[in-house]
């Protein structure tokens, strides 16, 4: 993500945020930024929606990452699996 990322980045963590009834802070929200920046906003996005299907609390950025790489991975085998 980029700086031009941040509106849509802060929307889709509000969304999830109201979703898990949370108010996150400017810091916390910083610090997520930061830490999931390595990734294209409509990746962070996806995380978000996955994590409101599979996530019984406000994720923390280690298990949104990993809500990114479970779904990576089972699409991954979905192709595997249509190319055999």
């Amino acid at each position: 993500m980029t700086d031009q990322d941040r509106e849509r980045f802060l929307r889709a963590m509000l969304t999830l945020a109201e979703t898990f009834g949370e108010t996150p802070s400017e810091p916390r929200l910083e610090a997520y930024f930061r830490v999931l920046s390595s990734f294209t906003i409509e990746e962070v996005e996806r995380m978000g929606s996955e994590a409101m299907r599979g996530c019984r609390y406000f994720p923390k950025p280690v298990e949104l990452i990993e809500q990114l790489e479970g779904t990576v991975e089972v699409s991954e085998a979905n192709e595997i699996g249509q190319l055999a």
